[in-house]
């Protein structure tokens, strides 16, 4: 083999090479960043066990969960604490409907007292559906309060409710209001951290 032959030989082992470590890279990146995301997630149920236990009260069932954006552009539970299998856990919501879509579509914490609501204001107060409500009839108050990226844009939303009302539960005191705030902002934190979300707020 002549000289320009062993060239472009030893070109073509390169390339090889090069593709090989390149397949390689991308594997590993590919692993390091599902690891980094199960821990964020971990991190983030740590989060919703604490602030469940913050606000709960004795003899209540005080639950909390996160909610993102899905493709159809409604609110979904992406990780929950004390939920189980309770029938509202596959629940769905636009922005207004419910605490939680209120706190969506007016970019602000919101509390609500349910205990003594009526199913007719559920309806048009707080715009649920009949499947919505048929659901959460054992939610007695909530408190909803957005997650923000940096520039203010909402990715979710941290939902903290309880059986009991409000007089009861106490979510609407100020201390429980300002944890939840907290929370939130590490949540941000754990979802940018682990490319849960984009930072254009799309779910990856």
């Amino acid at each position: 083999m002549g000289m320009a032959g062993t060239a472009a030989a030893g070109i073509g082992q390169l390339r090889a090479s090069n593709r090989d470590t390149q397949v390689e890279l991308n594997r590993l990146r590919a692993e390091l960043k599902q690891k980094n995301a199960a821990v964020c997630r971990a991190n983030i149920h740590t989060h919703l066990v604490q602030v469940a236990k913050i606000a709960g009260h004795a003899g209540l069932i005080t639950r909390s969960c996160l909610f993102l954006i899905g493709a159809d552009e409604k609110m979904y539970i992406a990780q929950h604490h004390n939920m189980g299998d309770s029938a509202d856990v596959s629940i769905r919501l636009e922005k207004y409907q419910g605490c939680t879509g209120h706190a969506w579509g007016r970019g602000k914490q919101t509390v609500a007292d349910l205990s003594a609501v009526s199913n007719e204001d559920l309806s048009t107060t707080w715009k649920l559906t009949p499947e919505q409500i048929a659901v959460t009839t054992k939610v007695k108050s909530i408190l909803s309060t957005p997650i923000r990226y940096p520039g203010g844009i909402i990715v979710g939303i941290l939902s903290i409710d309880s059986s009991g009302p409000l007089a009861e539960s106490g979510l609407n005191q100020s201390d429980i209001m300002d944890t939840a705030v907290q929370s939130a902002e590490a949540l941000a934190g754990l979802l940018q951290l682990g490319e849960i979300i984009s930072t254009d707020g799309e779910t990856v």
